[in-house]
Order: C-alpha cells, then sequence, then structure tokens
C-alpha cells in the first residue's frame, strides 16, 4: 500500500500533461525569434512604402438606371417653364388656327380659350405648328398625354390625374420634368429666346 501512495504522490509532483501539450503547440517565442522575425515580417513596413490605391471615384454603372434629366443638363431650364407652357398653348390656338388639332389630342373634344392670332403670316403659323409637333413626338407617350391634358386642354391637376389614372402627386412631379425638357428643344430650335445671362425670374 505505502508503495502506490508513492508513486501516486509522484505523479502529482510530476508536471502537468495538459500543461505539456500546451506548450508543445504553442512554444514560447524567445526575443531572438522575434528579432528574427521582425526582420523579415512585412508588418515591420512602413506605410509610405505601400502603394497608392488608384480606386475610381465613381463606380461604373451606378447610375445606369437613373438617366440624366434636361435640368441637370441644364440647370437653368426652370427659368423657362411659364414661357414654355404660353408657347405651348400659342400652339394650340394656332393649329386650330390652320385647320387641325394637336397630334397628342387626336380628335377628342376638348375645352380651351380659342383667340384668333393674325401677327405673323400662315406660312410662319405652319412652319411653327410643325417644329412644335416634332418635340412632341420626342416625349414619351404618358409625358404628352400629361402635357394635353394640363397645358393644352388647361384641366387642373386633381382632374388630369384622375383622366390619366395616376395619383395628383405624379402631376405635380412629372410635369416641370416635361417642360423642362421641352423648354431645352424650344431653345435647340430657337423658338425660345435664351433669357441674358444673370436674368432670374420666380419660380
Amino acid at each position: 500500500m505505502s508503495g502506490s501512495v508513492d508513486w501516486i504522490a509522484a505523479q502529482a509532483d510530476g508536471p502537468d500533461p495538459a500543461k505539456s501539450a500546451s506548450n508543445m503547440r504553442y512554444p514560447v517565442e524567445t526575443q531572438a525569434d522575434t528579432q528574427s522575425l521582425g526582420e523579415s515580417s512585412p508588418r515591420s513596413a512602413s506605410w509610405q512604402d505601400l502603394p497608392a490605391h488608384n480606386f475610381p471615384a465613381r463606380l461604373p454603372g451606378l447610375d445606369e438606371g437613373q438617366p440624366e434629366s434636361a435640368l441637370d443638363r441644364n440647370p437653368d431650364l426652370w427659368l423657362y417653364r411659364k414661357r414654355t407652357t404660353a408657347l405651348l398653348r400659342r400652339y394650340m390656338r394656332l393649329s386650330i388656327e390652320t385647320g387641325r388639332l394637336p397630334s397628342v389630342l387626336g380628335r377628342e373634344l376638348f375645352r380651351a380659350k380659342i383667340t384668333t392670332y393674325t401677327a405673323i403670316t400662315f406660312e410662319d403659323r405652319v412652319i411653327f405648328v410643325h417644329d412644335v409637333e416634332r418635340c412632341l413626338e420626342r416625349l414619351a407617350p404618358f409625358d404628352q398625354k400629361i402635357i394635353a391634358r394640363i397645358v393644352l386642354q388647361e384641366y387642373d391637376h386633381e382632374r388630369g390625374a384622375r383622366m390619366l389614372h395616376c395619383t395628383r402627386r405624379t402631376i405635380e412631379r412629372r410635369l416641370p420634368e416635361v417642360l423642362d425638357e421641352l423648354s431645352e428643344e424650344f431653345l435647340k430650335l430657337r423658338l425660345l429666346v435664351p433669357l441674358p445671362q444673370g436674368k432670374r425670374e420666380p419660380r
């Protein structure tokens, strides 16, 4: 019995097998090992030696789903909205005087205040009507309907939204954008005279 007790005590005084295994698995680094590792490790390289990045400021294709609007191309187009509206209503009157309805109206009945305009010749009216027709044909079908109902037929936004089966907010958001697109086209065809630099009108 005393021999068994002495053997157990000897095993208890010996090194812990778990600690021995851990020491064998994770050896302690000496100062020499650390110095040799630091000489060959890339961590010791200075950050000034790292190559500069050449990332693009904008990822390609990030804004492909958001086409550029006319107002993005020319921030001053909002200044022409009232003039463009007046030009479209003038186009409505001259179309009637030349014996035809605007193409965006088709053959539908309409309400509009028709007045006689005699300041220009018949040929000038035909050319003017043709130029405006070309600009209107470049609009999307829904945008043409907005111009027909709100500008040419002079319905309010609430009635126009019901006729176009959309919300009033859609009309209020899209109408200024369509007027800006038409203003850009009218300026290209010189149907609108560019405003002098620095001249501003209230929105």
